[in-house]
Formats: C-alpha cells, structure tokens, sequence
C-alpha cells in the first residue's frame, strides 16, 4: 500500500498550529502516511514572529527555518498528547507568496491531502479578500482541510430530538 502524503502549510502562528495539529491527527491514525510541513516566506515580507527571533533575515530564516518549525511541530504534539514521529515528518521553508507556494509543493510531493489554517473570518470578506484558504480551497488539484480551533461557544444545541434521531442511535 502506497503511503499517504500529507502536506501542511503552516505560517508560524496559531492559525498555523491548527493545520498542523490536524496533520498529526491524520498522521497518528493509523494509515501508513508521512507529513510534510511548508512554510511560505513571502520575499520582502520577513518579520519577526514572537518567540522566534531567528526567523528575522530571509538567510537565517532559509537556513535555520525547518529547526524552528520541527521544534513547533513537536510542541504542538506533546501540548496535544500527540504522537511525534520524528522520521514521517519533513519540514520545510520555501521562499515565495503562499498559495503558488503551497500549490507546488503538492504537485513536488504529490501530495493526497493539503491541510491549512484559516483567519475563521466569515460573510462577504474573505470573498472580496481572497484569503489564503479560500485561494488554495479553489485552486488545489487535491483534498484541501481547512483546520480551525474547534468551539461551539455561544451556541446552544437542539433540545427537541427528531423522530430520525431515535432510528439511528443503537439499540
């Protein structure tokens, strides 16, 4: 059986930690898979992200990129009781604008899955904004998981069950 090749874009923030949080999810389920995470350094756009002031010069960040992104990948894994398989994950920093980035990352990788995090803004915005999700989700030539923080805070569930409900729980 071919192995599944899960490629994740990741940007460093938590929105980032979210898509791979999913990945290691994906990862940890049992399907041979191997993971692949990419960071897309826009050129011109390097700045320093808090708690990785290694990251400030695209040299620095080329160079010593996939350490701090293996090192994000293995906290995220250990703070979520994760398994962290250091052989089935690759990081990578590529230099270029993410979403022509990320897309040919999975045609290099022939990846079966792309995995993102998203701003979680909603309505009319990210149509006008063309978010990087939205971007990807329209263009990949493979699945793409938009990965969130899951919460239902604020919304109530249904009280009154349905004659559906009751015909398929188990009996």
């Amino acid at each position: 059986m071919r192995e599944r090749v899960l490629l994740v874009g990741a940007d460093l923030l938590p929105r980032g930690d979210d898509a791979i949080i999913e990945g290691l999810l994906l990862l940890a389920s049992g399907t041979p898979s191997v993971m692949h995470v990419v960071h897309a350094l826009e050129p011109g756009k390097v700045f320093e992200v808090p708690g990785w002031p290694e990251l400030r010069q695209v040299g620095q960040a080329l160079e010593r990129g996939p350490d701090a992104l293996r090192r994000r990948i293995e906290f995220n894994a250990v703070l979520n009781g994760l398994p962290y398989v250091h052989a089935r994950i690759y990081p990578h920093v590529r230099l270029g604008s993410p979403v022509p980035t990320l897309l040919q990352a999975c045609v290099e990788f022939d990846a079966d899955i792309l995995i993102v995090g998203t701003h979680g803004r909603r309505g009319v915005q990210p149509l006008l904004l063309g978010s990087v999700a939205h971007q990807l989700l329209r263009q990949a030539h493979c699945p793409v998981l938009i990965a969130r923080t899951k919460t239902y805070h604020g919304l109530n569930k249904t009280l009154m069950s349905t004659a559906t409900d009751h015909d398929s729980r188990p009996h």
